[in-house]
């Protein structure tokens, strides 16, 4: 009898590489179906780009560096960059998954020897990796979705100073119970009164409208808002008298927040002063700027639009002096935005950027008064223009500028007012159409009914914004001021 040596195993199956590989694979497909239900295509952007990464990545170093027959058939590439993709956000980057999967395949399998020789799980060495390198990525993980296809990103990370800040404000207002301020807007633009109390808000709101709100010489004299029209070159312009803020209103303080947030809709806020205490000016200002209003500014024209993929790409068709691309990153991170572009065609601050990623802030034109001047004398007033910016001096007990305020206000509007001609009729001089400053023939039909809208054929203009009187123009001519506008529906 002939007796043969070998070595272990001495059973032998017909299981080779190959069916073990695969029937692993086969295995995953249901997570991986679970993984597309919750994460969208995301997941399976991410999943395609890790295996085909894995298989091109151990065919090149098998067929160029290795010099030896490459043996992806076998999918123990496969295997790697499925197993790798289980381990990333389905919001990453392709670019961090390429990185990955050179790191899993290249170094801790190849470099190695080859399948069966790594001292490590290639797929989880790529993992820690990519989040020893790429730690903000990595751990910014998107949120399960309801709908396949589609996904919002939230965030996990540290989150900005200013985001807080606001989410604090928002929390110690929530649980303040009681009766809120409803206010029903009508005019042709609203103007709202904000100031300390006892700085005569009421009395200016007496001598600009028809109100009768009341009068005393003691604080909190306004417990409620009080709306007045103001009634100034056909226009009429509704003013709200608010109840005097205090410090701390933003926070909740005295109401202030409900009080405050009458302003995010107005078109004007009018800051009043008592002419012996303008400190209380920067005040007014933080607690506007902490509700969310930014007075006297103009929106940055700055546009962020998501992306699937492709990671955060900034442009800009101005010098950045206050940004550099690292902090812009950093904060698109911080609201979970991580495949973004960024447009600056605005030189704008930090503080300004985390505006347009918020969305929600008012930005309202704003006139400083400085209320009581009969007080003083001119060389205190001279005084005040060193500290003050531009600010209109008024007495409104003695009646004192208050034309000139009216004038000032109905310009800060930015107001047109255009007149009306029927067919075959004079125009209507007396009850003007009052719209925006810039605003063109199908705004004032859309003002006027959507039938307007729907059947308009052309329209004749009467005044400076035409050559010649009676010119026939089309919807999108601009209208300016004092026009006399005809429009012609279809028949």
């Amino acid at each position: 009898m002939e007796l043969t040596v070998s070595p272990a195993p001495h059973i032998h199956d017909n299981l080779t590489v190959s069916k073990c590989m695969y029937n692993v694979i086969i295995a995953l497909l249901p997570a991986f179906a679970v993984s597309l239900y919750f994460f969208g295509i995301g997941a399976l952007i991410v999943t395609l780009s890790s295996i085909l990464s894995c298989v091109i990545v151990e065919y090149l170093i098998q067929k160029y560096l290795l010099k030896e027959k490459p043996s992806i058939g076998n999918g123990s590439a496969i295997l790697t960059g499925l197993l790798l993709a289980f381990n990333l956000p389905s919001n990453l980057p392709i670019w961090i998954v390429v990185i990955g999967s050179i790191v899993a395949i290249g170094i801790a399998k190849m470099s190695f020897g080859g399948l069966g020789n790594n001292l490590f799980n290639p797929a989880l060495a790529g993992r820690v990796f990519l989040l020893i390198s790429f730690p903000t990525q990595m751990t910014q993980w998107p949120r399960p979705i309801v709908s396949r296809w589609n996904y919002t990103d939230t965030e996990t990370g540290a989150t900005l100073l200013s985001k807080l800040k606001e989410e604090s404000i928002q929390r110690s207002s929530s649980g303040t119970k009681g009766q809120g301020f409803h206010v029903k807007k009508s005019g042709d633009a609203t103007v709202v009164l904000v100031g300390f109390p006892s700085v005569g808000k009421s009395t200016l709101l007496n001598e600009l409208t028809n109100a009768e709100s009341k009068v005393g010489a003691y604080q909190f004299t306004t417990l409620d808002i009080v709306p007045g029209v103001m009634e100034y070159k056909n226009a009429k312009i509704q003013v709200f008298d608010i109840p005097g803020i205090i410090t701390g209103a933003s926070s909740g303080k005295g109401r202030g927040r409900e009080i405050l947030s009458v302003a995010r809709t107005a078109e004007l806020i009018i800051v009043v002063l008592d002419v012996l205490n303008p400190q209380h000016l920067d005040v007014i200002l933080k607690e506007l700027r902490n509700i969310g209003i930014r007075p006297n500014e103009r929106p940055p024209d700055v546009t962020v639009n998501r992306r699937r993929t492709g990671g955060v790409h900034v442009s800009s068709t101005v010098p950045l002096t206050h940004l550099d691309e690292k902090t812009i990153r950093s904060i698109i991170n911080e609201y979970g935005m991580h495949n973004a572009d960024v447009l600056f065609r605005d030189d704008v601050t930090m503080d300004q950027f985390i505006d347009v990623l918020d969305r929600n802030k008012s930005y309202v034109p704003m006139l400083i008064l400085l209320n009581k001047v009969d007080l003083v004398d001119k060389a205190y007033l001279e005084e005040m223009k060193k500290q003050l910016p531009e600010f209109i001096p008024i007495s409104a007990d003695k009646k004192l500028n208050i034309d000139n305020l009216k004038e000032t206000i109905f310009e800060n509007l930015n107001l047109v007012r255009v007149y009306l001609k029927p067919q075959g009729r004079k125009a209507d001089m007396n009850d003007p159409l009052v719209i925006k400053k810039g605003s063109t023939v199908i705004d004032a039909c859309d003002k006027l009914h959507k039938e307007f809208v729907k059947n308009f054929r052309h329209a004749k203009i009467w005044g400076t914004s035409v050559k010649f009187p009676g010119q026939k123009v089309g919807p999108d001519h601009v209208l300016e001021d004092e026009d006399v506008l005809r429009i012609i529906l279809k028949k």
